[in-house]
């Protein structure tokens, strides 16, 4: 049978939509998943049931996490979801405890990290000069399969294993990005500036998390597809 994929979705508290891009959906049907969106405005003490239901988690990306939730005070955080972000933060920390085959994107692997004790930097900019958002109002915008700068991989890393590359194009949609890591995790790849580009669980079979965005680019880059498929083939355990 194919591993049920369970896929994180963003709630607008102002309209009281659940929502998310049907990239991820397509990119999960097209590894060879069956994606399901999980609305997150259920309560945690139905994370179990999920956990129990879906081979896979899969954290798509969203609104900025709210500051205090990693001990930091609101400074260049633009909008936050409070719903969303108690309910990935216990979902994270279930799936990591039962070793759950766990793949975070964009906002997902910022999630990641605040689960697991880890902080964030609040405005890039503040801190490096290379571009990363490329989608905010005012700026040059960019189709979300063009990649607009190159990120490093450890050779050690299973994130190597993957693409077999030590150099890999990404598309860039944050303004935030990881601080000091969490509880577990280890930084796998890394932009030109030294922000991180993705994440793995040292004790989890797959636990991985990446800042760009695999889910736009996997149609006309197609490497970017060995993410999903790779997350897909580990939730078949």
């Amino acid at each position: 049978m194919k591993p049920k994929i369970g896929i994180t979705s963003a709630y607008r508290w102002e309209t009281g939509y659940c929502m998310i891009r049907d990239f991820y959906v397509k990119a999960i049907e097209k590894a060879g998943g069956v994606p399901f969106i999980i609305p997150p405005i259920i309560s945690v003490e139905e994370i179990e049931t999920f956990l129990d239901f879906f081979d896979g988690i899969l954290l798509s990306g969203g609104l900025d996490v709210q500051p205090g939730l990693y001990g930091d005070r609101p400074g260049f955080t633009t909008k936050v979801g409070p719903f969303r972000d108690e309910f990935e933060i216990e979902l994270v920390k279930k799936a990591v405890e039962k070793r759950k085959p766990l793949f975070a994107i964009c906002r997902g692997i910022q999630v990641l990290n605040v689960a697991l004790g880890g902080t964030l930097i609040q405005e890039i900019q503040k801190v490096s000069s290379l571009k990363h958002t490329w989608h905010s109002g005012g700026e040059v915008e960019v189709p979300w399969w063009m990649p607009t700068h190159d990120v490093e991989i450890d050779q050690n890393s299973l994130l190597y294993k993957i693409f077999q590359s030590k150099i890999l194009k990404v598309n860039s949609f944050h303004h935030q990005a990881i601080k000091n890591l969490g509880k577990g995790l280890i930084a796998t790849a890394f932009a030109s500036d030294g922000i991180i580009e993705a994440v793995e669980h040292i004790k989890h079979p797959f636990c991985v998390g990446v800042q760009w965005h695999p889910e736009g680019m996997f149609d006309v880059h197609k490497e970017q597809l060995k993410l999903f498929e790779a997350f897909v083939n580990a939730s078949k355990g």
